[in-house]
């Protein structure tokens, strides 16, 4: 008499317990709707900057299906040739040539570089458009207009040029083990408000890298003293497989280390902030989907202008 069997007690609340889960899970479901390009549409997608004392570099290409298969020759065939691209700045309007990166020295493709994420030096080449007719002003505000051939889509947009960034304060690294040590950097913002910031690395002969997370909005530190860690960076976020590895944190001792410290405009932070996220969603099951953000009217992508400072550090062996 005292004893009892919990068989078939623990059946029953388990498989009520279920049903209590499920109806409460299912009563919190709220449908996912999601906004995204239509995959049978072509867009046309682009990468464009300006700097101060520099020209406007802009790449021109086709998106492609995310099923599609990537070879040789879809690779070529998402280069727009032959497109009418302007530049004004209000008072001069310049038309950009269309030159391939196979035609031009090592060394203007290494100045190239530090201004788009494409990697220039690579095989096949790279087609991109610009002009020695025109180069940034700060303060000064440019529109792009794109004419595709063949079509009637005229992609626009326009970015203003802003001031130069106030330079980081200080340096320093902190040693990780024998061999490696971890980049700090101690910033101090202005009052002034929105500010957004970007950040690109070079170690030693590599070019310009983009570190994840290296643009920054002012909102939250606004007139105050940060520090922050700096990232080696990845050199062709395009070609990394985030599965296979994760992307560098820690520098050698006897890196020299150079930083683009720079002042961006709103749009190309919303731009890099989401590419990042996006980027970073790659490898994880559970991330939700990422629209990346484009100040493109008529496409895709970014034309985008910045002010750059550079600094450096030799990290004692």
């Amino acid at each position: 008499m005292g004893m009892w069997s919990c068989e078939g007690f623990c059946f029953r609340f388990v498989v009520c317990g279920l049903g209590v889960c499920l109806v409460v899970l299912g009563g919190c479901q709220k449908p996912l709707e999601l906004r995204l390009p239509d995959p049978e549409r072509l867009h046309y997608v682009v990468e464009g900057y300006i700097e101060p004392g520099v020209p406007p570099v802009v790449v021109l290409m086709r998106s492609m299906g995310f099923r599609d298969t990537l070879s040789m020759q879809t690779y070529y065939e998402l280069f727009v040739h032959g497109a009418v691209v302007r530049v004004s700045d209000g008072s001069q309007t310049v038309t950009l040539r269309e030159i391939r990166t196979d035609t031009l020295p090592g060394w203007l493709l290494s100045g190239l570089q530090q201004f788009v994420t494409l990697p220039l030096d690579s095989v096949p080449p790279l087609y991109f458009y610009t002009t020695v007719d025109m180069v940034g002003v700060p303060g000064r505000t440019y529109s792009l207009e794109v004419v595709i051939p063949g079509d009637t889509v005229v992609l626009r947009s326009w970015t203003r040029i802003p001031g130069a960034p106030r330079p980081l304060d200080s340096l320093w690294v902190v040693p990780v083990n024998d061999s490696m040590v971890e980049l700090w950097a101690r910033f101090a913002d202005p009052p002034e408000t929105p500010q957004y910031y970007r950040y690109m690395v070079k170690r030693n002969w590599e070019p310009f890298c983009d570190p994840l997370g290296n643009v920054i909005e002012d909102r939250y530190f606004n007139g105050r003293t940060i520090t922050f860690d700096i990232n080696p960076g990845i050199c062709n976020i395009y070609g990394y497989d985030f599965e296979e590895e994760l992307p560098p944190t820690k520098f050698f001792r006897g890196d020299t280390v150079v930083i683009r410290w720079c002042r961006i405009d709103g749009a190309q932070y919303r731009f890099w902030l989401t590419l990042g996220f996006a980027i970073s969603s790659l490898s994880n099951p559970f991330a939700g989907p990422v629209r990346v953000e484009s100040n493109i009217e008529g496409g895709l992508g970014i034309w985008g202008s910045t002010h750059c400072v550079v600094q450096g550090i030799r990290i004692p062996e």
